[in-house]
């Protein structure tokens, strides 16, 4: 990275004050995502991004000069932004402030608040009189290693998790209530050898899973299986409980290292160094039940899932729709003339994780037609001749895990 510097029309006037016995005050540098035009007669500095905190000045006696440092912070950044030039302001005798000169850098760099990066500018002026400029240190825009883990520690990591908002979730099987084995909402699944383990979706943003009195089993899991193998890393999981009856827990449950953590009203956390294939379960007694909000899995041995924002439903239906997707409206294959439309085709909205089993579930002459699947879509056949014409209304793929 390499800066350019221009003194102003007035930064240069403050210098020519300093030689003539005057003074020069560095008040304060700002980061800028723009381009000063025609520098050298700027007089203002506009798309200020951020303060850098100003350290004390250095004074060079052999080589007439005075060096301070200007330290940006990127995690103290309001957004997202790229740097371009750096904006110094100064003033003089008279106390009023002016732009002094103007940095451009070479390329642009990317600050994030998300990040870690620290960036230090060395800033030299040549002086007559090495008296004549001096920095006022100001902490505005410095941060310390524990201020920086501290705003980190706000961030949200990504969620690894599939439809772990259900204030919204995506529901695709549109039950509001699922009893026994199998899929619910959308990835995730009743897991009973009792077979009669209830999973209810509730108007007010939560789901309870529930296990009667009368099952058979002494407990049942609600499990999300994760698709690709975990690396024996730190990660924590962790749960919104609303309430609950009886004693629940919460099991991230791999290959080794199975971790598990009782479940109690509140924001619920485990962590540990889960490896090979990864499911995470909560797990209900007879008799017991949970209500929950979200969940999350991360990285790392904090939770931040009390800082998520809602989840964004159409990112979530797109995810999950590579392990489910219902298809609703016509798909035909007609006879028209002597001609037979031999097949037809449609593409799934996304990629699904593999090809789909699919289950016709509506349409005419059902017992006439022939599917194929790609992960990429179906395609439809006639099975014999086709006596008037064949339509499929609904179907549903599945490639869940």
């Amino acid at each position: 990275m390499e800066l350019t510097g221009t003194y102003t029309a007035q930064g240069l006037a403050l210098l020519a004050q300093a030689t003539a016995g005057g003074s020069v005050t560095i008040t304060r540098v700002m980061a800028g995502a723009g381009a000063t035009e025609n520098a050298a007669n700027a007089v203002e500095f506009s798309n200020q991004m951020q303060a850098l905190a100003l350290l004390p000045a250095t004074v060079d006696a052999t080589a007439a000069t005075a060096t301070f440092s200007a330290v940006l912070t990127a995690a103290l950044a309001k957004s997202n932004y790229a740097l371009t030039e750096l904006g110094v302001f100064a003033k003089g005798a008279d106390g009023a402030e002016v732009l002094f000169c103007v940095y451009a850098l070479d390329a642009p760099v990317t600050v994030s608040p998300n990040s870690t990066t620290v960036l230090r500018f060395l800033l030299s002026y040549t002086v007559t009189s090495l008296k004549s400029l001096t920095v006022t240190p100001s902490p505005a825009g410095l941060a310390t290693v524990a201020d920086v883990l501290a705003e980190r520690a706000l961030l949200p990591n990504r969620n690894l998790l599939d439809n772990w908002d259900f204030r919204n979730p995506v529901n695709q099987r549109s039950q509001s209530t699922y009893t026994g084995n199998g899929y619910t909402i959308d990835r995730l699944k009743i897991e009973d050898s009792g077979n009669c383990a209830t999973l209810s979706v509730n108007d007010d943003g939560t789901i309870t899973f529930s296990v009667p009195d009368e099952s058979t089993a002494d407990q049942a899991w609600l499990t999300q299986y994760c698709e690709h193998p975990f690396d024996g890393q730190l990660y924590t999981v962790s749960t919104h409980v609303v309430s609950t009856t009886g004693t629940q827990g919460m099991v991230i449950s791999g290959e080794e290292n199975e971790l598990q953590t009782p479940l109690i009203p509140g924001i619920c956390a485990a962590s540990g160094t889960p490896s090979g294939t990864l499911a995470i379960r909560f797990v209900v007694p007879r008799g017991g039940s949970v209500t929950l909000r979200t969940m999350k899995l991360e990285r790392g041995s904090v939770s931040t899932l009390a800082n998520d924002p809602p989840a964004n439903f159409a990112e979530t239906l797109a995810k999950c729709q590579r392990y489910y997707f219902v298809h609703q409206g016509w798909l035909y294959l007609y006879k028209m003339g002597s001609q037979d439309n031999q097949t037809a085709s449609l593409q799934f909205p996304v990629t699904m994780r593999t090809a789909p089993s699919v289950i016709l579930t509506n349409g005419t002459n059902l017992n006439q037609i022939t599917t194929d699947t790609t992960a990429n879509g179906i395609m439809v056949y006639k099975n014999g001749d086709i006596s008037t014409y064949l339509g499929i209304l609904s179907f549903a793929a599945t490639a869940d895990l």
